[in-house]
């Protein structure tokens, strides 16, 4: 009979927009969509703790050359200074002031080089750390995301399946009564079938009638329940 095939057909719609809703609403599926926000935002912080490194590393190798750099001018202004050429004494003391002004310099940038060594040392450690934590929060959410595309391939196979035994049972339900099934779910959704059971529609769990359980053994017609209007589908 028609009806128990449309009734057949409705249990798959209804089983595959369950399905539908289990992947929609996985509370594991929404929580690794969280972790997944998490972890691009802990990607993008240890790339700007890389680059900051990177730009320390530079500034620092700058400076190292910079010291370089005032070691050599320093040598060579005590070298014109102690070489006995100067007798000037007002040239003598110009220079002594350079020497003195520069090798305060050289102070000043050994001690920055120092404060940046440290600063860079410290800037490893903590990005060390960090990729380590991160590498294992990695691990872990790629082991719940495996587990989560497994139990989704598996809902899916079964939606597959659902699709094709729907395409084949259709062909076998009566045109009008798929016009009437189709006129009727915007008002009842995927529950326009609903069977008799204990001699209750199990649509709206209102008792049926006698008179009309009756005519339902007979089924020789489509016969709608009294109070909610449903198809109504006795066996």
């Amino acid at each position: 009979m028609s009806l128990k095939k449309l009734w057949e057909m409705q249990q798959m719609r209804q089983r595959y927009l369950q399905l539908k809703q289990q992947i929609k609403t996985s509370p594991l599926g929404l929580k690794l969509e969280k972790e997944k926000h998490v972890m691009e935002k802990i990607r993008a912080d240890l790339t700007e703790r890389r680059e900051a490194l990177r730009r320390l590393s530079r500034e620092l190798r700058q400076r190292e050359l910079d010291a370089k750099e005032v070691g050599e001018k320093i040598k060579r202004l005590e070298q014109k200074l102690y070489e006995g050429n100067i007798t000037n004494s007002r040239e003598l003391k110009s220079l002594e002031e350079n020497l003195r002004w520069v090798k305060q310099e050289q102070e000043e940038i050994e001690e920055e080089i120092i404060n940046m060594a440290l600063q860079e040392e410290q800037l490893e450690e903590e990005l060390r750390k960090a990729e380590q934590e991160f590498q294992q929060l990695e691990q872990t959410y790629s082991a719940a995301l495996e587990e989560y595309h497994r139990w989704k391939q598996e809902l899916e196979e079964e939606m597959r399946r659902i699709e094709v035994s729907h395409h084949q049972i259709i062909f076998q339900i009566d045109k009008d009564l798929l016009k009437l099934y189709k006129k009727m779910r915007p008002k009842y959704g995927e529950r326009v079938v609903a069977r008799v059971e204990n001699q209750t529609c199990t649509g709206c769990r209102v008792q049926i009638p006698t008179s009309l359980l009756q005519a339902l053994r007979r089924q020789t017609d489509l016969i709608r329940c009294e109070n909610c209007g449903r198809l109504l589908l006795y066996e």
